[in-house]
């Protein structure tokens, strides 16, 4: 399998990291430089966000260019991905153990985050995190872990059960307004319109609010003009704080898929 070749789309740190990963490991591994000609190589890795303004994000080719140039052996890894036009197509972002990764170097970008803004210690925090999934659990635990006074809340039964077994005050989140003068940071890692307007209105100019999500993210971003709080966008926090390892990540998870699923 070492004598296969590796192409990596993309420009960004990340995205350099992984190749050098791979070459680390004895792999033949180059960097896109904007040839277009894609038929010399293996397995092509694209970069975790894929798409922007309908090109392969960090080059100057379009998704369907791309694909249409493609022969049926070889094989393509992309990331969190609505389209699969490709014969052998492969997601690293669907793997467990990349997501467990990546939901730690998340975690510890927010922890960056807030360090970067706030300008007192740590343990004189409260922090609410809404959603108790991958991402929310590896914050409550590091900001916990860290003296933060940390409170999780979700809209699941099952997923407050488990907060609170794991040691961190749980709620449901329809019940967190009653906190909200004493929550110094709210971080949603929920991808949905849930976190209602009364309780928006009612943060604080000091309040910091730490959007870890995608796209529609927790309440209309578009209103936040009218608030008065600290709103940050924090996408893609590995890539942003620790790309060598976000980097190394993708290869690892690259290179399992390959001996699990393609080899066996």
């Amino acid at each position: 399998m070492t004598g296969e070749k590796f192409l990596i789309l993309g420009n960004d740190k990340k995205m350099f990291a992984c190749c050098n990963r791979l070459k680390d490991v004895g792999y033949t591994a180059v960097m896109y430089d904007n040839d277009k000609n894609f038929t010399d190589y293996d397995n092509i890795i694209l970069p975790l966000l894929t798409i922007a303004n309908t090109k392969i994000k960090g080059t100057d080719i379009t998704f369907d260019e791309f694909s249409g140039s493609l022969s049926c052996v070889q094989k393509v890894f992309c990331g969190n991905i609505d389209v699969t036009p490709f014969e052998n197509y492969y997601s690293y972002y669907c793997d467990e153990s990349f997501l467990n990764n990546n939901s730690r170097l998340t975690a510890q970008g927010v922890l960056r985050l807030i360090l970067d803004t706030v300008d007192c210690d740590m343990i004189e925090l409260n922090a609410v995190v809404i959603g108790y999934g991958r991402c929310g659990k590896s914050i409550c635990h590091l900001l916990k872990n860290c003296g933060f006074k940390v409170m999780s809340a979700s809209r699941r039964k099952e997923t407050i059960i488990e907060a609170y077994n794991d040691g961190v005050k749980a709620v449901p989140i329809n019940q967190i307004e009653e906190f909200v003068d004493n929550t110094d940071i709210v971080i949603n890692t929920v991808p949905v319109n849930i976190i209602s307007t009364e309780y928006i209105s009612r943060f604080k100019s000091k309040t910091i609010y730490i959007e870890v999500a995608s796209k529609p993210y927790g309440f209309n971003i578009t209103q936040t003009d009218v608030y008065n709080f600290r709103y940050i966008l924090a996408e893609s926090l590995p890539g942003r704080f620790t790309p060598e390892s976000a980097g190394k990540n993708i290869a690892d998870t690259v290179l399992k898929i390959l001996k699990e699923e393609v080899y066996g």
